[in-house]
């Protein structure tokens, strides 16, 4: 049997191992007052897993940070585009002020959100909004670790 024959559901019940080497796609942005967007390097893989979307953030005081994750091809120039990208976690509504986003309302610190995600990407790139409405100056590392889809025989001692 193959990993290309069976369901989303059925191949996220395999073990971690199945699902190869994690990598980081990530980005660095600097928003002082306002909102910045920024696409990362490098493009996803078609069918992927999400295992921790992270955020990493330094300040020099007290700093209020909003942080949305999509997909595109094109980095945004306004809210209303980036908006209209794909949400890449749609079941995050109503975390943060911005649907899909994730509030920071502290002085720095690493948000780490673990989970186990599948995803289509189409080969899209991962897209960020950071919004400060804090008033100190602000380093962010925003990203996602993912891996590949398996491909190919599941092993027999699988099945």
């Amino acid at each position: 049997m193959r990993f290309e024959e069976l369901s989303d559901s059925e191949v996220m019940m395999m073990p971690d191992s199945v699902f190869g080497r994690r990598w980081w796609s990530k980005v660095h942005l600097s928003p002082e007052i306002g909102t910045l967007w920024a696409m990362a390097a490098d493009s996803l893989p078609e069918r992927a897993v999400i295992w921790e979307a992270g955020c990493h953030s330094a300040s020099s005081g007290p700093a209020n940070l909003s942080v949305a994750y999509r997909l595109g091809q094109v980095v945004a120039v306004t809210t209303a585009e980036f908006v209209a990208m794909e949400e890449l976690f749609a079941t995050w509504r109503g975390i943060g002020q911005e649907e899909g986003a994730v509030n920071i309302s502290q002085a720095g610190g690493q948000y780490r959100f673990p989970m186990r995600h599948p995803v289509r990407t189409a080969s899209r790139r991962l897209v960020v909004s950071v919004t400060n409405s804090g008033a100190a100056l602000v380093e962010v590392d925003v990203g996602i670790l993912l891996s590949s889809w398996p491909s190919g025989e599941v092993p027999a001692y699988l099945l």
